[in-house]
């Protein structure tokens, strides 16, 4: 059961969680973080050690709530490529729900945290690599079950697949256009189709 402070933590976390997405670490006030919680500054520092753990949490809530629905995706499909291809299908509406939270939390805190913040994009840098680890894996796995041409170069197709899906995310929120992504999730289908046996 959760205790009064741990409520308190997350009841915190809910409400910071998307200013800090959308204005970043430097531009995220006390000011804004109180008027969200209702919360004096003494309560939130009772919570969170300083701005920078808060930062921290929030963009670990932030990723969470992500990943999250990713792995709920990939509950759908039993074989490795079936769940890369629902990876895929979760990018293909991202666009819309990241809008919503105000942008992508691993590209808005990691351009944010890059030369300002390097406990934060250490953090950043960790779930990138846990989310190619992932890719990797299921690449692996595809090849062992025999939907893999066992030639495929596993590391170069994962950087490849991320940073297409990254680099559309990208345009898709910088550009307002979600073709990007749609785009970009309609090759990488054809791409698996094709190498696959």
């Amino acid at each position: 059961m959760a205790t009064k402070a741990d409520k308190t933590k997350l009841f915190i976390l809910e409400k910071v969680a998307p200013i800090f997405n959308r204005n970043g670490y430097v531009g995220t006030t006390l000011t804004d973080i109180t008027a969200a919680t209702g919360l004096t500054k003494g309560a939130i520092y009772g919570n969170f050690k300083d701005k920078e753990e808060l930062a921290v949490k929030a963009f670990d809530y932030n990723v969470k709530s992500i990943l999250q629905k990713i792995t709920e995706k990939m509950e759908e499909a039993s074989s490795p490529l079936g769940r890369l291809r629902k990876i895929f299908e979760f990018y293909r509406e991202y666009y819309d729900q990241t809008m919503l939270a105000g942008g992508c939390p691993v590209l808005n805190i990691g351009v944010d945290a890059n030369h300002r913040d390097p406990v934060l994009f250490a953090r950043v840098q960790e779930i990138i690599n846990r989310l190619l680890s992932s890719i990797v894996e299921l690449l692996q796995e595809a090849v062992e079950e025999g939907e893999l041409d066992a030639g495929i170069d596993i590391e170069k197709s994962t950087k490849n697949i991320f940073s297409m899906i990254q680099g559309s995310v990208f345009l898709s929120l910088t550009m307002k256009d979600s073709s990007y992504l749609v785009d970009i999730v309609d090759h990488l289908e054809k791409y698996i189709d094709d190498l696959a046996i």
